[in-house]
């Protein structure tokens, strides 16, 4: 529970045009969820255009417990959350990117992670569409109402499983994090605008702060992806070079960049690790992982080698926990 004057949960929405493609729809189901009504939640309008502020006003009257900021100028993904994150006053802070729904319960169990894990700073859920270990498996041509379904019973699954699992960096379309890291670290950097590398770079900055960084494996949300800045382009190329090369240079050339298919081999050994720990394995979620693997195979033949001998050294450790058909 929040203190008296604090709070538990501050939910942070930010967004920027295409208001019934994305705001809308996120803001339907966080206000679907019967917990919502415990929550501060904080919209920022990041410069919409004349017809889209005037939805973001109306969305006023429909959520009337929702604050609604707007801001005189598009900060990009960084400053236009870190306008968020400056007006919030609770204990933990969900971050929510334009593009994203979340399903009933799923904000809970972010918090309950934090409540299970008192070293943990960041927690993200696993979702369809991420560059890291977040991502699972799920065909690229079901529509929107199936991913939903699909994702929920990977969250929901009731076959075992650790449901908290370590990460090396988290992808900030959704993201949970303490206030005791905000207040340690500050915001998101301003000199990645208007986005692309800000989250790796604030994951880094945790991890070296001391905290934790967890991925919930029973937490589950719709990624559109591409629906923050639209999909990529030469100019959106350019950016994220761009972005790369400052990141390069704040944290060290030599800094780890793992492809999501690396991260996705990284969480099968953490479900082995864990196994092999006492947590005998969810066998729905690790033959998730495994299409996910199977899928983002490499095509040049060496890194193929090198990543199914990693992908497949994993299956092995996680065998004898599972089911004939799932080893």
């Amino acid at each position: 529970m929040g203190s008296p004057t604090r709070p538990r949960v501050s939910v942070l929405v930010l967004g920027y045009n295409r208001f019934d493609d994305t705001v809308g729809k996120a803001l339907a189901s966080l206000y679907a969820d019967p917990d919502s009504a415990t929550w501060e939640v904080i919209v920022v309008d990041n410069a919409s255009d004349a017809a889209n502020c005037e939805k973001f006003v109306a969305a006023t009257v429909a959520y009337p417990r929702m604050q609604l900021h707007h801001l005189q100028e598009n900060r990009g993904y960084p400053g236009g959350m870190n306008a968020c994150l400056a007006l919030a006053t609770g204990e933990l802070f969900v971050l929510v990117s334009s593009d994203i729904i979340v399903p009933v319960g799923m904000i809970a169990r972010l918090v309950d992670a934090f409540d299970a894990n008192p070293s943990a700073g960041l927690v993200a859920p696993v979702t369809n569409f991420a560059g890291n270990a977040q991502q699972i498996w799920m065909d690229p041509s079901l529509p929107v109402a199936d991913v939903l379904a699909r994702g929920l019973t990977y969250a929901n699954t009731d076959d075992g499983g650790a449901e908290w699992l370590p990460a090396y960096r988290l992808d900030f379309c959704c993201v949970a994090m303490r206030r005791d890291v905000y207040d340690q670290l500050g915001g998101l950097d301003e000199q990645f605008i208007p986005g692309y590398f800000e989250d790796f770079d604030y994951s880094l900055r945790a991890r070296a702060a001391g905290f934790d960084l967890l991925i919930a494996d029973n937490a589950f949300v719709y990624h559109e992806g591409g629906g923050t800045f639209g999909r990529m382009s030469d100019v959106k190329r350019q950016l994220a070079t761009r972005n790369r090369t400052y990141f390069l240079q704040k944290h060290g050339a030599a800094t780890p960049m793992p492809h999501e298919r690396d991260a996705n081999a990284a969480m099968l050994e953490a479900y082995a690790d864990a196994a092999e720990r006492g947590t005998r394995p969810s066998p729905s979620r690790v033959t998730n992982r495994l299409l996910l693997a199977r899928a983002r195979r490499p095509k040049g033949v060496v890194k193929k080698v090198r990543y199914l001998r990693r992908v497949n050294a994993a299956r092995r450790r996680l065998a004898p926990y599972l089911p004939d058909k799932h080893s």
